[in-house]
């Protein structure tokens, strides 16, 4: 039979060994965690630099619309009064075509 200090030795050894394997399957958990942790991040970067890509289109367009309704705020006095002046000379044709350029003007803008 084995002594009693056998046994303890051998209880530590088992110990040991089962710290050793649990301290490896730890490991390998948090090894697992960590590479779980970076794709997440990587897909995360990857969808901010999506929003980012988008609202820099967006925010392209929304300066060319800006420029748009400008313009077109600019351009509606002068067609009024190339209307008016239509109008006074007797030219009747160009006013109303005018007039028209004028309204299609006006809808674009809103």
């Amino acid at each position: 039979m084995e002594s009693s200090r056998e046994t303890v030795e051998k209880l530590k050894d088992s110990e040991a060994a089962l710290d050793e394997f649990i301290r490896s399957q730890l490991s390998l958990s948090a090894d697992a965690d960590i590479e779980e942790l970076y794709d997440e991040e990587r897909r995360l970067r990857t969808r901010v630099e999506s929003a980012a890509s988008e609202l820099l289109r967006k925010q392209n367009s929304a300066l060319k619309l800006k420029k748009k309704l400008k313009d077109l705020n600019e351009l509606l006095p002068e067609m009024q009064a190339r209307k008016k002046l239509a109008a006074a000379s007797r030219n009747f044709k160009e006013a109303g075509r005018l007039a028209k350029e004028a309204a299609q003007m006006t809808d674009e803008s809103e």
